[in-house]
């Protein structure tokens, strides 16, 4: 076979849906995050700062698909709010809203270095609500704020833990011309 390609190891690697979805409405998706880490077939999840579970009252939050709870910032200067996980993820779509202010969020690593992050300078009336995502390798929490010390809710949290590839090996495979 003049035409011969051969290779030693293929990884595959597989598009799916989330692993996890969180919206505040049940125990199951997060309502107890505040005060109780969530946990999960892939390890723990947790909040800090000031999350705060409180019912959506945002008119364009509402038009981007969050019904129910969410999870917003109590309204304090300097107040941010955290989502940790003990495990990698690869993404984070969420929506978010405010009714006033702006939005801050990133993902970040093990060791807090930015890996992604999303900013909109108003979430006033009329202004995009989602959905965003935030990706990158070994996302460890999502940190959010707004910088004009409002609340800033988040809500529907579509997240995609860090995929392995797997490995097909040891094969010889010929892909043979025409």
């Amino acid at each position: 076979v003049s035409n011969a390609n051969p290779f030693a190891r293929i990884e595959l690697y597989y598009g799916k849906t989330a692993d996890i979805f969180l919206d505040a409405d049940t125990a199951a998706t997060g309502s107890n995050l505040d005060t109780t880490s969530l946990s999960t077939p892939y390890g723990n999840i947790s909040a800090l700062g000031a999350v705060e579970i409180r019912d959506n009252s945002d008119s364009e939050l509402s038009l981007a698909g969050s019904s129910g709870d969410v999870f917003d910032i109590r309204d304090a200067p300097k107040s941010f709010a955290k989502i940790s996980f003990d495990f990698n993820v690869e993404s984070v779509t969420f929506v978010y809203g405010g009714g006033g202010g702006g939005i801050h969020v990133e993902a970040r690593d093990r060791n807090g270095s930015i890996v992604d992050v999303f900013s909109q300078s108003s979430t006033g009336t009329g202004q995009p609500a989602g959905p965003q995502t935030v990706s990158g390798k070994g996302i460890r929490s999502l940190y959010w704020e707004d910088p004009g010390w409002n609340f800033a809710p988040l809500d529907n949290l579509y997240i995609l833990k860090q995929q392995t590839p797997f490995v097909i090996s040891p094969f010889l495979l010929l892909l043979l011309d025409d």
